[in-house]
């Protein structure tokens, strides 16, 4: 009887536990690729009457010349091995501590205004009622002009504790040379087919002349579009800032000894102890009202199961008896 009751009590306190587990602890998280590819259509044609591809051939070419000579900038010729000239992409990504959250978050607004810089996007963790652990976080991402990015990183590692630091460089200049050759001969290519179609005279050369000019400003404004997004990655960093409000800042910089290793992470673990059982007392008295209510139906239902068990053995104690009288007789 005894361990029968036990074992039904032992169940419902892990029921308990469990539900208390899922209830009592929920967090609610409020959270450039470039085409470079080339068609590589072949606009020459012959109208059949009027304009030859020996014709069409020599107006590109004359074109082509003309942009060149008339340019004050080389757009195909880009030097690749000239430092001034190359097209690099650089981004960071940072991970920081800091005790004062909402100050670093306005600190590094700031940082970013100063920069003549803007947020792409912005994350804070940790604001529900719910969240179990009472720190906060976020994740922020940057766009800062290039030539400020040094600055601004240092900027940010005054303000908090970094704990992780990256940059990359991407240097693109093949490809931006290569998009900037193809719009450069496109255009070369649309000035001779304006040429072709003040000559022609018939309604199809006509057509499709205009046809083909379609076609090659709708490659050209494709290769535009890569060109400017080229211009805005080069021009503006991306910095992604990964943020977490702690009340222990990590040890950062010169490697410690044994001694001072020893320490810190002494003095770790006993904070860390501490913050458990803070947690743990926080987390029970405020359960008190759900471990009275769970504490009562459990009760109820340690009752019910006595009662069930009492009857079973009268029932069985009846029989016996009734069985031990007609052995007798």
């Amino acid at each position: 009887m005894k361990k029968t009751v036990l074992s039904i009590s032992a169940f419902i306190l892990v029921l308990i536990i469990t539900a208390f587990s899922f209830s009592s602890c929920g967090s609610s998280k409020s959270y450039d690729t470039v085409d470079n590819g080339y068609s590589g259509k072949n606009y020459g044609f012959s109208t059949g009457n009027g304009v030859s591809d020996e014709e069409y051939a020599e107006e590109e070419t004359r074109a082509y010349d003309d942009d060149n000579s008339n340019s004050s900038r080389s757009k195909s010729g880009l030097n690749i091995e000239d430092a001034q000239t190359r097209k690099i992409i650089r981004n960071a990504s940072l991970e920081v501590e800091t005790k004062e959250f909402d100050k670093f978050i306005a600190e590094i607004e700031k940082a970013v205004n100063s920069a003549k810089g803007y947020i792409e996007s912005s994350q804070i963790y940790g604001n529900s009622y719910y969240y179990c652990d009472g720190n906060r976080s976020a994740t922020m991402k940057f766009r800062i002009p290039a030539e400020d990015l040094d600055a601004f990183l240092e900027k940010i590692g005054d303000m908090g504790n970094v704990k992780a630091k990256s940059v990359s460089a991407t240097d693109i200049t093949a490809n931006y040379t290569d998009i900037q050759a193809r719009i450069d001969s496109l255009e070369a290519e649309r000035k001779a087919l304006l040429a072709i179609l003040e000559k022609a005279d018939k309604i199809s050369d006509i057509i499709q002349v205009q046809d083909k000019i379609t076609s090659v400003n709708a490659d050209l404004d494709s290769y535009k579009r890569s060109i400017k997004n080229y211009d805005s990655l080069i021009a503006y960093s991306q910095v992604t800032v990964d943020i977490s409000e702690v009340e222990r800042v990590s040890s950062a910089g010169s490697k410690l000894s044994f001694m001072q290793e020893l320490r810190e992470r002494f003095s770790d673990n006993l904070y860390n102890i501490g913050q458990g059982l803070r947690n743990f007392a926080i987390w029970f008295i405020s359960s008190i009202p759900y471990i009275l209510i769970f504490g009562a139906v459990a009760a109820v239902a340690i009752i019910i199961i006595k009662k069930i068990i009492r009857k079973k053995k009268a029932k069985k104690s009846a029989k016996r008896k009734e069985s031990e009288q007609k052995d007798s007789e």
